[in-house]
């Protein structure tokens, strides 16, 4: 969603805890349920195992050292937190693929 450059630019550099203030108020002023899920480990942890890493995965591959499962990062990460929103733990909520918004490469003819 584009709100203009001067606007995209604001927001962009808010401080993380700004934002989040931003969209509880907004919430509370439509009258929605603000519901916050703790990120702490979602990225060091595997979706499939529950293997905890020592470090953050690096590149766009999640990489078990656990169960060796291979994971894109950003659907590992997604599977936690929807996990956390319905279950409150880990692992609960597997996918089955992943589906990219915008092409990875675009064939003109």
């Amino acid at each position: 969603m584009s709100l203009g450059k001067k606007t995209n630019q604001k927001i962009s550099q808010w401080p993380h805890g700004q934002f989040v203030r931003y969209l509880r108020e907004k919430a509370v002023r439509v009258g929605t349920v603000d519901n916050w899920i703790d990120e702490a480990y979602s990225t060091k942890s595997c979706s499939a195992s529950s293997h905890v890493h020592s470090a953050s995965p690096f590149g766009r591959r999640f990489h078990c050292l656990g169960c060796g499962a291979r994971i894109h990062r950003n659907m590992n990460g997604a599977k936690h937190r929807c996990s956390m929103a319905a279950f409150g733990s880990y692992g609960q909520v597997q996918a089955d693929s992943v589906k990219y918004r915008r092409p990875i490469e675009v064939v003109t003819r």
